[in-house]
């Protein structure tokens, strides 16, 4: 979908630099619905751990759709919760759709699809993600979700971008 089209997500349109173009797999339409972002350390503690998956249950239960960055650790916990009780998820990819990263997340990508949730990424769909594609993805997360949940991170982390984004 491309910035010209009638089907661009509008909560990309605000946004000071918005994707050109999106590749998309699922369902579009969950970007108009509440959503919220579960974010935080790639090496978290058991209590990160604990607490992401006690936030990702509530926040299902109350109705919001998670998003995500589907890297290892925190988000990887979040949004395996969020779908063991029935949850949608929105996951914004540095990578193309066609090469997950971390390639341990291959099964949980598909099964976000496979759940009605949403795969989204500005690049290419063989794309392998650089390091600045993170933070460019980064830029993404706040722009669909409603608030922004940091469960663990370090002081120097992907997850600040995000919020400095915010």
């Amino acid at each position: 979908v491309t910035l010209n089209s009638t089907e661009y997500p509008r909560c990309f349109r605000n946004l000071d630099y918005p994707p050109f173009v999106i590749y998309y797999r699922g369902d579009l339409s969950l970007l108009e619905k509440r959503s919220i972002a579960v974010l935080g350390s790639r090496v978290c503690t058991r209590y990160g751990k604990e607490q992401s998956e006690r936030f990702a249950e509530e926040f299902v239960k109350e109705g919001f759709v998670l998003v995500t960055g589907l890297t290892e650790g925190i988000e990887t916990y979040a949004v395996t919760k969020g779908l063991n009780v029935g949850g949608k998820v929105i996951c914004i990819m540095a990578n193309g759709l066609k090469s997950v990263y971390p390639a341990e997340n291959l099964f949980l990508a598909k099964r976000i699809f496979e759940e009605g949730g949403l795969l989204i990424s500005e690049n290419y769909p063989d794309f392998k993600p650089i390091g600045m594609s993170f933070v460019q993805r980064n830029r993404l997360i706040p722009a669909v979700a409603e608030a922004i949940l940091i469960v663990e991170a370090g002081a120097k982390r992907g997850s600040l971008y995000t919020v400095n984004f915010a």
